[in-house]
């Protein structure tokens, strides 16, 4: 069967939605996350940033006329709970989501993978690391929950040395979900 690319994305999207209902109802069959200062909520809240960042990228970004060979074959994610949102971010400071996360990926296309299996280019792009193939990096730096229903987030796109860029993200929960209700960008290179 084949399907055209509108069913597609919408089949992709409604992943994503189901993945996010997941997390927000805190399912416990997946694999628990690896840092210790990380709660359920802030992977929820971090899974909502990333999900909207690639949604955005996907839009804006990846529908500018790059010259061939340059779109993205696959993209990479970073989640530090505990950056402080005020600290340059230097390449030592990416780190793997956990494996709930990065299950909310599964299946997608380009492919999701942990920063871990990438390397930087001399022009800073991200290359994975397996495959030599052209990525982009996603990434949240500080996740801060200042009520049940109310987030906030640091975090960005990095696409190479001059072309990335920060923004805080403002969430709130409607319905067991996060929802990105608003995006500031910080700083752009």
């Amino acid at each position: 069967m084949t399907l055209n690319v509108g069913h597609e994305k919408s089949m992709k999207l409604s992943r994503i939605a189901l993945c996010a209902a997941i997390l927000t109802a805190g399912c416990r069959s997946v694999e628990h996350s690896v840092s210790a200062n990380s709660t359920d909520e802030s992977a929820s809240v971090a899974t909502a940033v990333l999900q909207y960042e690639i949604m955005c990228y996907e839009k804006e970004w990846a529908a500018t006329a790059l010259p061939q060979g340059q779109k993205a074959g696959v993209y990479f994610l970073s989640v530090d709970y505990d950056h402080s949102p005020n600290k340059d971010i230097s390449r030592s400071d990416f780190s793997d989501p956990n494996r709930r996360i990065l299950d909310c990926f599964a299946g997608l296309t380009p492919p999701v993978k942990p920063v871990s299996l990438s390397t930087f280019a001399a022009n800073g792009t991200a290359i994975d690391k397996k495959t030599g193939t052209l990525g982009r990096l996603f990434c949240v730096s500080h996740v801060s929950i200042a009520s049940p229903e109310d987030a906030m987030v640091s975090g960005g796109y990095h696409v190479g040395g001059l072309y990335a860029a920060g923004f805080t993200y403002h969430l709130k929960k409607s319905h067991g979900r996060w929802i990105v209700v608003e995006r500031k960008q910080e700083w752009v290179s």
